[in-house]
């Protein structure tokens, strides 16, 4: 009940998972929570809730969004479908993969990733919309993100998220 009053929404069972819990050295809690959409990710949809030694609730920092009810949560398309569509546009109609690192780290996490999510459009703020967060690795090691519409197939947007020292 405490969260459902701090967070102004009607039942944060239903729309918030706890991500991670940890306490530290002061004895103040720290709980993470990710936002959900019958039982879909939103995207960028994270809190954090810092509780006192007594357990109440004492800061609240992030961010989340009220989603309307009616977004269907069926995706139309395949993922491999959305991989397919964000491979090509990344290399330009052709198929090409990441070449094999010698280095270990970077070869485990430059494996392509697909999840289902919802996702608010950026053209719309209050358009909201099941797509499939795809990220690649081009041939340099880039990293992308794509979002393709789980409906139509469409990319909805994509950008470079790489980070580097300059």
């Amino acid at each position: 009940d405490e969260l459902k009053s701090m967070l102004k929404v009607d039942y944060p069972e239903e729309q918030f998972v706890i991500r991670s819990e940890s306490t530290d050295r002061f004895s103040k809690t720290h709980v993470r929570l990710a936002q959900v959409y019958k039982g879909v990710p939103v995207y960028g949809a994270d809190v954090v809730i810092h509780l006192n030694e007594q357990g109440a609730g004492e800061l609240f920092i992030g961010r989340y969004v009220k989603v309307p009810d009616g977004i269907s949560t069926t995706p139309k398309i395949k993922s491999d479908a959305a991989l397919e569509k964000a491979s090509l546009h990344l290399n330009n109609g052709k198929e090409k993969s990441v070449p094999d690192s010698q280095i270990p780290l970077i070869a485990e996490n430059t494996k392509p990733e697909v999840s289902l999510t919802i996702y608010r459009k950026k053209e719309l703020l209050s358009d909201y919309v099941l797509a499939y967060h795809v990220v690649l690795f081009a041939h340099n090691f880039y990293r992308w993100e794509y979002f393709i519409n789980a409906s139509s197939g469409d990319i909805i947007h994509y950008y470079n998220s790489t980070c580097d020292a300059n």
